[in-house]
């Protein structure tokens, strides 16, 4: 991967030292919040310190306003950031898992109606990498269950379902902006709703739970003369946590918003030269490629091959990226399946990861690499090259 901070945006960042005296949270934070709802089509947002605090404020805001009981189910899908099952523990929940689509790489939606228990209280999709989690089948299910959907849109800013932004589908969305995202503040995230209470929760939430970070003075009056008791500056409503942003990363948010169409459109052009070149034998190449606003390329070699093939072909291969000092990640996002992970296993007891057959195999037989703008065709020709000629 390469920076995606320019000298562009350092600029701007040195302009605004030299005429500020407010860093933290205020009216570049609430600039960059109404630019980014502008841009992705929700009423509202609300600027957070990283994508996984998104996560969490998120989590934390579903269970508020719906005052949902402890220990229901969050259905969701190994193939994840861990922030994400974190998130759903950490407000009190359960996760229930479901295998994946290998065409989108998220929850796969024919296990989405039979996941469905008396104790289910929301869906989380994560979009993968770029890919968009959405399909039909999703879509009309969502409906049929009613169930309140979370998106987490972290890797895959822009992309679409029947030309709707990823992000606008459900009830709130999550948004990462580290480094090598399609665009970054350096860390940061966002929280995006176009549903007026929550969006008065995730303020809350975000700085200590307190009154004075409601939207609307009216709530806020509501609820003083309630409690005259209280210093009226410092009613704590919710439980809340401090996960602020400061003023610098939404001066730097603001000037890449600026060109993240075009940069998603680069991505996406790196990603059509890639995936129409490589060999379909030795790798899966039949990804759903409508929507796609690439992250990262995913090399996943052929599912359809047997065992001892998969396994020597995924020697050649890490042999072959190792050799050429191309860095990659083994089982895509997140590591591959999170129902492996030590934080899972510890709350859910013995998994069996027989009943998870797709992200297994993107654990064992799939890495990914780098896709940013400036990666020139010359370069990407070179690496299709290498990656078909592994079993010539």
């Amino acid at each position: 991967m390469e920076n995606n901070i320019g000298k562009d945006d350092i600029n701007k960042l040195c302009d605004f030292l030299q005429g500020t005296d407010r860093f933290t949270q205020g009216p570049q934070v609430q600039a960059f919040e109404a630019a980014w709802s502008k841009w992705l089509g929700h009423r509202h947002s609300v600027f957070v310190n990283s994508g996984s605090s998104a996560n969490l404020v998120t989590l934390l805001a579903l269970s508020e306003k719906m005052n949902l009981p402890r220990q229901g189910e969050v259905i969701t899908s190994p193939l994840n950031w861990s922030s994400d099952i974190a998130s759903i523990f950490l407000a009190g929940f359960k996760p229930r898992f479901i295998d994946i689509d290998f065409k989108t790489l998220a929850m796969s939606p024919s296990l989405l109606e039979t996941a469905k228990t008396p104790n289910t209280l929301a869906v989380l999709l994560t979009h993968i990498l770029g890919f968009s989690g959405m399909t039909e089948t999703m879509e009309v299910l969502l409906q049929t269950l009613e169930l309140p959907l979370i998106e987490d849109v972290c890797e895959s800013h822009g992309a679409t379902y029947k030309n709707q932004k990823l992000g606008t589908l459900g009830l709130a969305s999550n948004f990462s902006f580290y480094y090598a995202h399609h665009m970054t503040t350096i860390e940061g995230g966002m929280i995006s709703t176009s549903d007026d209470d929550f969006y008065d929760l995730c303020r809350r939430i975000r700085s200590h739970g307190l009154l004075r970070e409601a939207a609307t003075t009216s709530a806020q009056e509501a609820f003083k003369s309630e409690r005259p008791d209280l210093n009226q500056d410092f009613i704590f409503t919710h439980l809340g946590l401090n996960v602020r942003s400061t003023e610098l990363n939404a001066v730097l948010g603001l000037n890449q918003l600026t060109s993240l169409d075009e940069r998603i459109d680069r991505r996406n052009k790196n990603a059509t030269q890639l995936y129409s070149q490589l060999n379909s034998d030795t790798f899966y190449t039949d990804f759903r490629f409508e929507g796609m606003s690439n992250y990262a390329f995913v090399i996943m070699l052929n599912p359809n091959q047997s065992q001892k093939w998969k396994d020597q072909a995924m020697t050649r291969l890490k042999a072959f990226l190792h050799s050429e000092n191309i860095e990659f990640r083994q089982g895509t996002s997140g590591g591959g399946n999170m129902l492996r992970q030590p934080f899972i296993q510890k709350r859910l007891g013995p998994i069996d990861l027989a009943d998870f057959p797709n992200v297994e195999h993107v654990h064992n037989y799939a890495v990914y690499v780098g896709n940013y703008p400036s990666l020139c065709e010359d370069k990407i020709q070179g690496f299709i090259e290498g990656l078909n000629g592994i079993l010539s």
